[in-house]
């Protein structure tokens, strides 16, 4: 007698998706990972504002979601489910919804060596890009050149004049 398994063998340590409560994708990370759990939590860096000041903090890449691995044949997955901060495990039919292995193992090309997903913007020559954080915080600029990997010559227009400044890539933002 052959006996199928619902999903193929890619089943094995797969990866699902867990739904959490608004700002909890930390805190559920540290519970699901106290139960056995192998969890992926993709977190990157933005900029908010606080009244006339900018901070940039580390959130998670995807607001109310993270991942989780298990082998749905053999781990008792449930428990999930009632986990504090946990909404829920995304699930289709009663049963949750693999994630597709390239689409973690991208993520996991994109993490930095600070364990960040790379959120630069690609950048060109010519670009319009908005300044984030600095002096010239909000003023739109021109790319005028990319001299290195983590660096932009901006062209800025102060009092009918172009400007060149060089800046950090990660205080632009596309326009």
């Amino acid at each position: 007698m052959t006996v199928v398994m619902q999903g193929g063998p890619e089943d094995a340590s797969a990866w699902y998706l867990v739904h959490t409560h608004s700002g909890k994708e930390k805190l559920v990370t540290t519970h699901l990972e106290r139960q056995g759990f192998k969890v992926f939590l993709p977190l990157s860096t933005k900029m908010i504002k606080i009244g006339r000041q900018s901070k940039r903090v580390t959130t998670a890449y995807f607001p109310a979601y993270l991942f989780v691995s298990f082998d749905r044949t053999s781990q008792n997955w449930r428990p999930i489910n009632g986990t504090f901060g946990v909404k829920r495990l995304v699930c289709f039919d009663q049963s949750p919804a693999q994630v597709p292995a390239a689409m973690i193992q991208e993520l996991q090309r994109r993490l930095g060596p600070d364990g960040l997903i790379d959120t630069m913007p690609t950048l060109t020559t010519g670009d319009q890009v908005r300044i984030s954080e600095g002096p010239f915080a909000g003023h739109l600029a021109k790319i005028d050149a990319l001299p290195s990997q983590d660096r932009a010559r901006l062209l800025l227009e102060i009092m009918s004049q172009s400007i060149p400044i060089e800046i950090d890539r990660k205080s632009l933002e596309l326009t």
